[in-house]
């Protein structure tokens, strides 16, 4: 097993991705309205090509103070003849400059506080040399810094966290055909140390992350060996999670609340993207709409002022897909047509994402920010009365026949009703809501968000239920 493998990332974007040409894509952007109030919604725009179009594209990390500063590493495709290399822009990606040639990147890590020191882990490969290297100088100049990890021919890094808090603290972990362990360092990658004897894993480590917060909590999890496993004491000591799947990533919403785990498909473990609130005593698979061969190679979460919204990077065999959720429940797929996603990474507004070379979509999340953003064919008003009691009437306006769809969630992104399923036509339509789920259980007190899907298009709105 060959850990540069297990980096395939992808997206979670809107209701669909058209190929436009070599370098564009056709993406979805979310914008949040001032004007009408807790408002928000999606519409087309394109994706940017940013070059490296050859290489298979596996990190990308972008400067936290200069933003025009990217880092991308490729791994090593043999059937064309081209090792990986790390490349630098300092333009936003027009141009870049290789810093190392002939090795296969796995990750990229900056440091949190100090941009010029970066971290790369060289995965696992029989022409190119494994093991961590680093730089504190932006990239001029690089030296090893594994001294510690078990790094052969059969084992090298794979993943490799920074804790935010303490960034001289890192986490790694290593895989390759005879498994592989958790390690740790705490003088910035100088010296690494084995976390543990029980610590050897039967395919390696795929996955890590710190918590934001808690950040003497940490996450990580295998591939086949399918086992999810938390330690509550910065590494030394681990317990099952008991999620039983093989996970190739782990990401925690912005308040570190709910943990994400993407799922790798074997005939051993099931695929899809796995939550928890709970702390991995209890985990749910929200995959509605993805397919169940699906590995989730990378998840992304972007938060802003009402809440999240999520992009996984899938793939199955030599193609790969984009899949977005308001929600975190329900997915849509959005597709690249460019074979496999290889990563995908937020940065401010912006999403980078590895598919043959580097693409690059804006995000725009106030009207600010564009105006000409702003859907004119469909309207969502707020619903009379509210707060209501007994029922409530939700008013939209469309411009266009179009396909309709409108659905009630609750504040925890769970589908409660769906009032409108149809082909309508041009003007106002008024519906009016009971306050009773699917079911004709009447709905507990709270807030409901209700979202009115219009072809390619979405908007939004708050209400409240007071019994």
């Amino acid at each position: 097993m060959q850990l540069n493998k297990l980096t395939l990332v992808i997206l979670i974007f809107f209701p669909s991705i058209i190929l436009n040409a070599q370098d564009s894509v056709r993406l979805y952007h979310i914008f949040y309205g001032e004007n009408d109030q807790d408002q928000f919604g999606i519409v087309a725009q394109d994706w940017k090509y940013l070059g490296l179009g050859t290489k298979v594209i596996n990190s990308i990390a972008v400067d936290w103070y200069n933003h025009n500063i990217l880092y991308a590493g490729s791994g090593s495709n043999f059937s064309s003849g081209d090792l990986g290399g790390i490349f630098k822009s300092i333009d936003g990606g027009f141009n870049w400059d290789t810093l190392i040639s002939g090795v296969t990147v796995h990750t990229i890590v900056i440091h949190p506080l100090n941009s010029d020191i970066i971290y790369a882990t060289l995965g696992l490969n029989v022409l190119t040399a494994a093991g961590v290297i680093k730089t504190t100088d932006g990239g001029r100049n690089w030296k090893k810094a594994d001294n510690g990890i078990k790094v052969t021919w059969e084992e090298g890094p794979g993943p490799l966290v920074i804790n935010p808090k303490h960034p001289d603290t890192l986490y790694c972990g290593t895989g390759g055909p005879f498994g592989g362990k958790f390690y740790k360092s705490t003088n910035g990658g100088l010296n690494w140390y084995s976390l543990g004897d029980t610590t050897a894993l039967e395919d390696g480590v795929t996955a890590l992350a710190v918590h934001p917060d808690s950040t003497n909590v940490v996450y990580a999890g295998t591939a086949f060996s399918g086992n999810v496993l938390k330690s509550s004491n910065e590494g030394i000591d681990w317990q099952s999670t008991g999620l039983q799947a093989g996970i190739i990533t782990i990401e925690f919403d912005r308040k570190g609340v709910t943990t994400y785990a993407g799922g790798y498909w074997t005939n051993r473990w099931p695929a899809g993207i796995f939550r928890t609130t709970d702390g991995g005593v209890s985990w749910e698979n929200p995959k509605m709409g993805l397919p169940d061969s699906l590995n989730i190679q990378k998840i992304q979460i972007l938060s802003y002022s009402e809440g999240n919204i999520f992009f996984i990077a899938a793939n199955w065999g030599d193609s790969g897909s984009v899949y977005q959720s308001l929600n975190g429940y329900e997915w849509e797929k959005i597709g690249i047509n460019n074979g496999q996603v290889s990563t995908i990474t937020l940065s401010e507004r912006k999403l980078y994402a590895g598919c043959g070379g580097v693409y690059v979509l804006d995000i725009p999340t106030s009207i600010s920010d564009d105006a000409s953003f702003l859907p004119s064919n469909i309207k969502l008003y707020e619903n009379f009365p509210n707060p209501f009691n007994s029922g409530t009437h939700l008013t939209y306006e469309i411009a266009t026949n179009s396909k309709v769809l409108l659905e009630i969630f609750d504040i925890h992104g769970r589908k409660i009703k769906t009032l409108v399923r149809k082909d309508q036509s041009p003007g106002k339509h008024t519906i009016y809501w009971n306050g009773q789920d699917e079911k004709g259980n009447l709905v507990s007190s709270g807030v409901y968000i209700n979202v009115l899907r219009i072809e390619r298009q979405i908007v939004v709105k708050k209400m409240i239920h007071l019994k």
